[in-house]
C-alpha cells in the first residue's frame, strides 16, 4: 500500500459514524479539507452514500448531503473528512 492509498483510505471511525448518521437520519458536523487543501467546518443533513464515481473505483467513498453552509446539496469525499460528530 503506497502513500496515495493511505491518503485516499477513509478513517474507519468516521465511516462508521457516517453510516450510523445515515441509518438514524442524524445531522453531522464535519471538518473537511477540499482538493486544494482548504479546511472548513460543515453541517450536513439528509446524508446518503453517493456512488456516482463507482466506475472510477470509488464505492461508498463519497457522501451526498444537504450542506447548511452552502445551502445546497453537495458531494464530499469521505477520505477528506478530518473529523466528524453527530449533533
Amino acid at each position: 500500500m503506497g502513500l496515495l492509498d493511505l491518503w485516499n483510505k477513509p478513517n474507519d471511525n468516521i465511516e462508521a459514524l457516517i453510516t450510523r448518521a445515515i441509518n438514524e437520519n442524524k445531522t453531522i458536523r464535519i471538518s473537511y479539507q477540499n482538493n486544494d487543501g482548504e479546511a472548513s467546518v460543515r453541517t450536513l443533513s439528509q446524508i446518503r452514500f453517493n456512488n456516482e464515481f463507482q466506475n472510477d473505483g470509488f464505492f461508498n467513498a463519497h457522501i451526498k448531503a444537504f450542506c447548511h453552509l452552502r445551502q445546497e446539496e453537495r458531494t464530499f469525499k469521505i477520505s477528506r473528512i478530518i473529523k466528524a460528530e453527530i449533533i
